[in-house]
């Protein structure tokens, strides 16, 4: 875990979990929940993603920009990091702000996620956004093309 200053000189904390070989290394729990914590400080986080529910707006293995949710309120069509009460965090866009909590989903994905407990977190962008903006067009290409494109955090 690194501590870096983002441009308003707030202390940006990166947390990159993808090293699984290491026996001593924080689980994905451990890392998700630390996130939250520091999210719920009002530090902002950069956390690689995992998955393919965001494709073609976040794909797996990208490296986000997380900033708190203190003092803002969330509005339709805003991703966020919410925990869910089944102990599990999703990145997923909010499709209706307007019930609580609110009902989040998955770019990629049809089913809304079921018991949001909590938004800890909303998404700021991605760390290299020319890298995202490559892999959109890669996926784009690929998808008139026909073929499967990757969706999780592959070549």
């Amino acid at each position: 875990m690194g501590v870096s200053a983002n441009k308003a000189d707030q202390p940006m904390v990166s947390i990159d979990h993808s090293s699984h070989t290491d026996p001593k290394a924080l689980t994905d729990q451990q890392v998700l929940a630390a996130c939250e914590h520091l999210l719920k400080l009002g530090k902002d986080v950069e956390l690689r993603t995992r998955g393919g529910s965001m494709v073609p707006t976040i794909f797996g293995g990208e490296i986000v920009i997380l900033g708190p949710t203190i003092n803002q309120s969330v509005r339709k069509g805003d991703i966020v990091f919410a925990k869910l009460k089944n102990q599990k965090w999703v990145l997923h866009r909010v499709h209706d702000a307007t019930i609580s909590p609110p009902k989040l989903r998955g770019d990629a994905l049809l089913e809304f996620d079921e018991g949001v407990e909590e938004i800890c977190g909303l998404y700021k962008g991605h760390k290299n956004p020319l890298l995202h903006r490559l892999r959109v067009g890669a996926f784009h290409v690929l998808r008139k093309l026909g073929k499967k494109a990757p969706s999780d955090g592959g070549t």
